[in-house]
């Protein structure tokens, strides 16, 4: 993945432009076909935000290019309309269990359109390529579970959960990230953030700008690190004003809030 900055040391609150490109540790779970959502990282003897490589660096607007493995909970999402015919990047989405994603809800497929999930990757570029990662997985959305009160208008409550049509497996670059508890905070942590959108631009950002995700970033991970090394889904990237402009930080839906509503579904 191209795509992955270093953030402000201080959070401060996450809950225009659209940045979809068209235009303790909370063990990391697993939904079932009914939905319901149940711990299970303890019962199959695995650990939820872990990733090989230890130092996370990378690329949104600011940042460095990211290598294999680091942020193996980031995926890509596509849109194909005209019955695959016509296939373009949405968006980016968090791996949160064996098929479910979490992203934006304004990266929902239009018209006719369908949905495309990409696991696996750390480099759009590559994807595309004949000699491609054989460890990429494809996988096409069941369906999208839009937050209730999601306002398209305002966006507010701006987050969905994708349905994969089958589960996937996990190794070193595919693994889902832990989320938060209900009543967690973050303050004053350190986060990063991780996308495929542009990088020309010179939040969560930094007061003076020159750092922030961007288009095409929309529905990717904020992220921090806990005490234990494990990696904790803090928000997901939703809007903003352009990219990276000073005293204008982009907006994330914080996802311990919504942490009630995953669970009921």
């Amino acid at each position: 993945m191209k795509h992955l900055s270093k953030i402000p040391e201080e959070l401060k609150g996450m809950n225009k432009f659209n940045k979809s490109d068209d235009g303790n540790v909370a063990n990391w779970s697993k939904m079932r076909k009914n939905t319901k959502v149940i711990v299970w990282s303890q019962k199959l003897g695995f650990q939820c935000g872990s990733r090989p490589l230890e130092e996370l660096i990378g690329r949104v607007v600011g940042g460095e290019n990211t290598v294999y493995g680091q942020v193996p909970w980031q995926v890509l999402i596509k849109e194909s309309r005209l019955f695959g015919w016509l296939s373009f990047r949405k968006c980016g989405g968090v791996l949160i269990g064996d098929r479910w994603v979490l992203t934006a809800a304004h990266c929902q497929a239009g018209w006719l359109g369908s949905l495309d999930v990409i696991l696996g990757e750390h480099d759009i570029q590559l994807f595309q390529q004949q000699n491609a990662n054989e460890k990429v997985i494809l996988r096409k959305a069941k369906r999208v579970i839009i937050h209730p009160e999601f306002s398209r208008k305002r966006l507010e409550n701006d987050i969905a959960i994708i349905e994969l049509e089958s589960e996937v497996n996990f190794d070193e670059n595919i693994q889902p990230i832990c989320l938060p508890k209900a009543d967690e905070d973050f303050t004053n942590c350190m986060a990063y953030v991780s996308g495929w959108g542009k990088t020309s631009y010179n939040s969560l950002g930094y007061e003076q700008g020159g750092k922030d995700s961007c288009e095409g970033d929309s529905g990717g991970p904020l992220m921090v690190q806990r005490n234990d090394s494990s990696w904790v889904l803090v928000g997901i990237v939703s809007n903003g004003i352009r990219c990276a402009e000073p005293n204008l930080p982009g907006v994330y839906m914080r996802v311990s809030k919504y942490i009630n509503w995953i669970e009921s579904l």
